[in-house]
């Protein structure tokens, strides 16, 4: 039996279009491999930014809490000063632990803490030189503190900076990425490369003298109900993951708005707390630096604010704390102002009362923030969870589609290539029986011939 020509091409293009469905298939699944790689870069990213903002005002805190003690030498500011040097140390090892992978940031984190550390020894020096000069400022440890708390604040705007341009790139790349994957299952594509339309050049040898009957294809029997019921599933389950893509970027979304909502807290926080440190500077000195302190973290404050009322526009309860951070901050501004006015008239006397119904105030907003902060962080892990589970959702729908069409391929060769072998047999088969009836035909004509 002479091999079929139709089996021959249907393997060879059975086997082409596997081979590119299997590679796509592999791109893709390497794709989403790297998008998910990305979307973590990303979320590190972020993570290293809130970081550097809650540290840069940390370390903020410890220069005003320093120059406060230098200035003032009262026990307040010291202790002051300990805490927020013990938290910006707790950050800047938080830090350290983030950039460990990452030797450029890991060696701007790593050159912080000499310079935290030489302001420890000069408010240490500042404490001894106090038990023999109690009423001397210390003016060169207060310049000294300056100059390492201006190389303070140069390396953390380094760090800044290099850490947002990392995240723009990786962004970027998520968005391109997420992009093509999106354009490389458009269904016209998809319905390209599933069923491609292909021209078959059949050679049919002389034109035959009448026409002969076609019979139906054997394949229309048979195709019918298994490939509807494929392509029915195939459909449903690209659907539905396309649906669960588009689900996936929403999430991601969400995820990046409740980072930001997470990192404009911390720094509205850290804000909020330098304007408490600078109030209770202003009422216990009366000094003028401690009132430029104050005003200017009351307006960085204010902007953090406004910043948190954009972001939580679309979330009333977040919004209603938000809104309740507003009056306080202003209450205290007026205790500050009355402090003021009471000052012209009695230039030495600490305005108790005003000092003990702003730290009430101060007490109400750290309980808000932390409100704020607890909800937004719950948020944050509900929707990463459902980011994580519709990933794996979408991952196992793609490889799902992918199966299914490799099913549909298989079936569809081998039921060409029976089909193929098929008429092949009952062609050989016609051909033995012309052959068989023409050699019949020829003894005969011989037999008239003779009569």
């Amino acid at each position: 039996m002479q091999p079929s020509i139709i089996s021959s091409r249907v393997t060879s293009g059975f086997a082409a279009l596997l081979v590119i469905l299997v590679l796509v298939f592999v791109a893709s699944m390497h794709g989403a491999s790297r998008l998910a790689d990305l979307d973590s870069a990303v979320g590190r990213a972020r993570d290293v930014l809130d970081e550097i903002g809650v540290t840069r005002n940390a370390l903020r805190e410890v220069e005003t809490a320093r120059r406060g003690y230098l200035l003032t030498r009262q026990g307040e500011f010291l202790d002051l000063y300990l805490a927020a040097m013990k938290d910006a140390v707790a950050h800047l090892d938080r830090l350290r632990e983030l950039t460990a992978d990452d030797p450029p940031q890991r060696r701007r984190v790593d050159a912080l803490g000499p310079l935290a550390a030489y302001q420890l020894t000069l408010v240490t020096e500042a404490i001894a030189s106090s038990l023999a000069r109690p009423r001397e400022v210390a003016a060169p440890a207060l310049d000294d503190g300056t100059v390492a708390a201006g190389q303070i604040r140069g390396i953390v705007a380094e760090l800044e900076g290099a850490e947002h341009e990392r995240l723009r790139d990786r962004e970027a790349e998520t968005n391109a990425r997420t992009r093509t994957a999106s354009e490389a299952w458009t269904p016209r594509r998809v319905r390209r490369l599933l069923f491609p339309t292909v021209r078959v050049r059949v050679d049919r040898g002389p034109e035959p003298r009448q026409p002969r009957p076609v019979q139906p294809s054997i394949i229309s029997s048979r195709v019918t109900s298994g490939f509807a019921a494929l392509l029915v599933i195939l459909v449903l389950v690209f659907v539905a993951s396309m649906h669960g893509a588009s689900r996936l970027a929403d999430l991601d979304s969400a995820v990046g708005r409740a980072r930001d909502v997470l990192d404009e807290i911390g720094v509205t926080r850290n804000a909020l707390r330098e304007v408490e440190t600078a109030r209770r500077g202003y009422l216990l000195t009366r000094q003028g630096e401690f009132l430029d302190l104050y005003l200017a973290a009351m307006k960085d404050a204010v902007g953090h604010l406004d910043r948190l009322r954009e972001l939580t526009a679309d979330d009333p309860p977040q919004r209603r704390r938000v809104d309740a951070l507003g009056p306080l901050a202003a209450y205290q501004l007026t205790l500050v102002t009355e402090a003021i006015a009471s000052s012209l008239a009695r230039p030495r006397e600490v305005a108790a009362p005003a000092l003990d119904d702003g730290t009430v105030a101060a007490g109400q907003i750290r309980g808000i923030v932390a409100e704020l902060e607890g909800a937004e962080h719950e948020r944050l892990r509900d929707r990463e969870a459902e980011t994580n589970a519709r990933t794996a959702k979408v991952i196992r729908g793609f490889a799902a589609v992918a199966l299914i069409a490799l099913l549909l391929l298989g079936t569809a060769y081998y039921i060409l290539d029976r089909d193929a072998a098929v008429h092949a047999a009952m062609i050989e088969e016609l051909r033995m029986y012309s052959r068989a009836a023409s050699s019949e035909r020829v003894p005969r004509s011989d037999e008239s011939a003779h009569d």
